[in-house]
């Protein structure tokens, strides 16, 4: 059996890499030049930037431990004034 892959992001190389594994004859193809170059990229840049600048900004731990108690989540509007 024959299977095309569409895009060469995370899950596309994943997906075509089991399917071959599993003996499949598989065609990958993506309109830009290399790999993870569309959602994949810009996914692990806007996610990894965010969760690691928040933890070295000044007054964190208080700000961790106060959130914790009070019992509602950081992306609230109510927790995000403090």
């Amino acid at each position: 059996m024959k299977f095309n892959v569409l895009g060469v992001g995370i899950v596309g190389i994943t997906s075509a890499y089991q399917l071959a594994k599993a003996g499949y004859e598989v065609t990958v193809i993506d309109r830009q030049g290399g790999p993870a170059l569309e959602t994949s990229f810009a996914n692990a840049n806007g996610s990894l930037v965010r969760l690691l600048l928040a933890w070295a900004a000044p007054r964190i731990p208080q700000k961790v431990i106060k959130r914790a108690f009070r019992g509602t989540c950081p992306a609230t509007p109510a927790a995000a004034k403090d």
